[in-house]
């Protein structure tokens, strides 16, 4: 783990241990942002196809040509 990773970790760590106010949601909670829903019936397979096909979208984009 580098020294990034590590830093990020226990802050993240430490914020969790002692804020006793922070909610846990679900995973399927917040799938209506991108368009699907918490009745999704695989919530990780819709995020993964959700993932792919904004990868394939944005390819596009980064093959314009050069400006003048």
């Amino acid at each position: 783990m580098n020294w990034f990773e590590e830093r990020i970790r226990r802050y993240e760590h430490r914020r969790w241990t002692t804020d006793d106010n922070r909610m846990v949601r679900p995973f399927e909670w917040g799938l209506e942002h991108l368009d699907g829903g918490a009745g999704q019936g695989d919530p990780a397979a819709f995020l993964h196809e959700y993932s792919a096909n904004a990868i394939h979208a944005e390819q596009g984009m980064v093959r314009a040509g050069a400006c003048n």
